[in-house]
Order: structure tokens, then C-alpha cells, then sequence
């Protein structure tokens, strides 16, 4: 694995470290970041397969006098990105290089590179479902499967506002139940 790293201080002085694990090479290299370091949005056309819930991207400026293509990866969890505050020792956001080809000239000695980024969620449209018998689970399973292949997150928070009965105490993503054969496409999908 390859992996570049940098850190930056916010105009809040606050710390933060970026790393780039990449699947191809050995190597660690520091690299320089651009004017705007490290830029994150919020989807906001609400277009996406997961309308109801918001999902966040990033632009990584690299300052480099190479072209670095280890950086684009076909593979959607080809090159993962962290965003770590130094300062209170947490990790802020995490994510992957949208896969992408490369097709920036490099023109001057240094030229400014913004590395596209996408967090787990939104990552999940270019992964397909799979389960090994296409059962019929509770919802708050089918959401934890999926969770697990984004390979970047360790908590689900769900609201306990919504219940089937006013004395209710269990969430209701873990009493409604759905198939998992409305994942695929055909019935002789692979597993």
C-alpha cells in the first residue's frame, strides 16, 4: 500500500492531518496541499439513490510536480481518505477517491491537483448488494451490511422517535422487515 500524508492548521488553529491509502505500491510520501487544503460539501440536490439522507464530498488540493496516478483508482474503495483533527485526536471525516481517469496536463513545475472524494455513503451506489441466501431481514441488518462494505464507519445512530406502539421501546428499523432479493436485479444474481 502507498500512502501520502500532510497536515494543515484551520483558521480556528485547529490541526488536522490528511491521508491517502492508495492499493498499489510501498511507499509513504509527504506531500504539499494547496491554498484550500481540504474542502468538504454537503449533496444537496437530493438525486441520489439515498435521497433522505445527506451524503458529503471532498476536494483535496495537491501541490505536486508529478502526476500522481496511484491517486485513481477504477475501484470505488481503491483510494481511501481520512481527515484526522490532530488537535482533539478524532478522526472527521472519511471517504474515497472517486474513481475517475486522470487527464490533467501538467504544464508547470508545480501545478495544483484537486483530488475528488466521495464519504462512505455515497460510495455505496457503485457497490453492489450481496448476501449469501436472500433473506427476509430486518431492515436495521440490510442497513448494517451495507454500512460494513462502505469499510468506514463504526456507528449507526437511529432515532427512537418512531415506534409501532406509544408504549414501544425497540427502533423500528429492527421490527420492519424486507427481502433481500429486492437488491438485485434478476433472481440468478451472484451472491
Amino acid at each position: 500500500m502507498s500512502k501520502y500524508t500532510s497536515e494543515f492548521t484551520s483558521i480556528e488553529n485547529i490541526n488536522y492531518r490528511v491521508d491517502i491509502v492508495t492499493d498499489k505500491g510501498s511507499t509513504t510520501e509527504n506531500f504539499v496541499l494547496g491554498g484550500t487544503p481540504f474542502i468538504t460539501q454537503m449533496d444537496s440536490d437530493g438525486k441520489t439513490i439515498y435521497a433522505p439522507i445527506k451524503s458529503s464530498g471532498a476536494t483535496i488540493e495537491m501541490l505536486t510536480s508529478k502526476m500522481p496516478f496511484d491517486l485513481y483508482s477504477g475501484n470505488t474503495k481503491g483510494v481511501k481518505v481520512t481527515l484526522t483533527n490532530t488537535t482533539a485526536n478524532r478522526v472527521e471525516w472519511v471517504g474515497y477517491v472517486t474513481p475517475c481517469a486522470y487527464d490533467m496536463g501538467l504544464d508547470e513545475e508545480k501545478e495544483v491537483v484537486e483530488i475528488e472524494c466521495v464519504d462512505g455513503i455515497a460510495a455505496l451506489k457503485d457497490m453492489p448488494y450481496r448476501s449469501a441466501n436472500k433473506d427476509v431481514d430486518t431492515f436495521l441488518n440490510v442497513v448494517f451490511k451495507c454500512l460494513k462494505r462502505a469499510g468506514c464507519y463504526k456507528n449507526l445512530y437511529v432515532t427512537d422517535n418512531v415506534q409501532f406502539t406509544s408504549s414501544g421501546t425497540d427502533s423500528i428499523m429492527s421490527k420492519l422487515r424486507i427481502s433481500e432479493a429486492n437488491f438485485y436485479e434478476e433472481k440468478d444474481s451472484e451472491a
